[in-house]
């Protein structure tokens, strides 16, 4: 992406100029923010035509989150979902659709992200063992998305989150 943007107007203009300070990151490597926050990023797969996809884990004081709102799937990932998310307090992931046939008109591979039933399939054990999962980054078609819903239910029935709206996890 750095390349990209010193490369490519108007943002190389702003890179040459001084007013835009790129500082690439490599994946899996801790970088400190300030006294209280380190920052990682994990490369994950999804859309990389375009550019990198990262997931960022955030260590505070008293806890670490892993912020990961788009991945193509979880098998694809070099990483192990479940290891991720057992060495971290709290997971808000990708649950963007929550079943296949969201998006009329389009074929939900061409979509490429994990369905929620298959992410609670596949991290039940964590939840079940005490991890803490939310889910964020829902597509406006997502029925999950809506809190009366039967699927919002069943993502709260399996021991699940959804985030909310102005929703804070202190670090």
């Amino acid at each position: 992406m750095a390349d990209f943007l010193t490369n490519n107007g108007p943002w190389g203009l702003m890179v040459s100029e001084g007013r835009l300070d790129l500082r690439p990151v490599v994946s899996g490597e801790w970088n400190r923010i300030d006294d209280q926050l380190q920052a990682r990023a994990l490369l994950v797969p999804h859309r990389p035509e375009y550019s990198d996809t990262v997931g960022w884990v955030f260590r505070g004081p008293t806890q670490t989150i892993l912020y990961l709102p788009d991945i193509d799937s979880w098998e694809r990932w070099e990483l192990d979902v479940e290891d991720v998310v057992a060495a971290v307090d709290v997971a808000l992931l990708d649950a963007s659709f929550y079943s296949g046939d969201e998006v009329p008109g389009r074929n939900i591979e061409d979509l490429p992200h994990p369905l929620v039933p298959h992410s609670m399939d596949r991290l039940q054990g964590r939840v079940d063992a005490g991890d803490r999962v939310v889910f964020t980054h829902l597509n406006n078609t997502n029925p999950a998305l809506f809190e009366d819903s039967r699927e919002a239910a069943e993502v709260r029935r399996r021991g699940f989150e959804i985030a909310t709206e102005g929703q804070r996890i202190p670090l």
